[in-house]
């Protein structure tokens, strides 16, 4: 998939994000995720890269759209998101956890998923593609994030 959108120029630089993020935040759990934006479709494919280095992949939106459409509860997103599975998301600029339903036209991520989302991580740096959140968790005692 990444030698198909080589050519695309956000792709590459999508790429090159995660790869900064992830040599920038060594030791973290770095996870990409979903998002509203224009290149959220390609920022979120590139979602295999950190999983490459050995990191999660705690939710895949284009397998959650079939489970949230027959009604599978999202208790396990919501338990991920609340447990900090992830230290540090990548998400496409713009509204976090965003992804709308081929099948119905809505978000496939509840109104919870969202607020536990903005209870436990922060935005910490907006990039042209992603954005990085940051579990609230990793704040030392100063406030700094560390």
């Amino acid at each position: 998939m990444l030698h198909n959108f080589s050519a695309t120029p956000l792709v590459r630089e999508a790429a090159a994000e995660i790869d900064k993020a992830l040599g920038d935040n060594q030791g973290l759990k770095v996870a990409v995720g979903p998002g509203a934006s224009v290149a959220s479709f390609y920022a979120e494919n590139l979602r295999v890269m950190p999983v490459f280095r050995g990191n999660p992949l705690p939710i895949d939106s284009s397998a959650w759209v079939g489970f949230e459409a027959v009604g599978v509860s999202d208790e396990i997103v919501r338990r991920a998101i609340r447990e900090c599975r992830v230290d540090l998301w990548l998400l496409p600029s713009g509204e976090p956890f965003v992804w709308i339903s081929h099948m119905n036209g809505k978000n496939i991520y509840s109104e919870g998923v969202l607020a536990d989302f903005e209870a436990i991580y922060v935005k910490q740096i907006s990039g042209r593609v992603y954005d990085q959140w940051r579990c609230k968790r990793h704040e030392d005692d100063t406030g700094k994030r560390g």
